[in-house]
């Protein structure tokens, strides 16, 4: 996702360019990392970021069931809260940007 207007500059440019197969991949691959692409990499970025973080705690040798057993209550709050109108009109504000800036 931090690449992802790289990603997109070079696929640009190799577009543009006047090397056939080349500019036909690059201009195949940009009609693939639509508004969809990039709504869904943003989301799992979101959800397995927070799942990872928690798998990283839960994995450390400290950790006693009583802990593990709050991460995982937070992880539940975590993912409730994503489901509220504030959550996902800023994650949508942020995904309709991300393109317009890439590119």
């Amino acid at each position: 996702m931090d690449r992802l207007p790289a990603v997109l500059r070079v696929l640009h440019d190799i577009a543009t360019e006047n090397n056939g197969e080349r500019s036909v991949d690059a201009r195949g691959l940009l009609t693939q990392l639509d508004l969809s692409f990039v709504s869904l990499l943003a989301t799992f970025r979101r959800l397995l970021g927070d799942a990872k973080v928690l798998s990283d705690m839960l994995q450390s040798p400290s950790l006693d069931l009583a802990m593990a057993v709050d991460l995982i209550s937070a992880l539940k709050d975590f993912l409730q809260e994503y489901r509220s109108e504030t959550f996902v009109d800023n994650l949508c504000a942020s995904i309709v940007e991300m393109p317009q800036s890439a590119v």
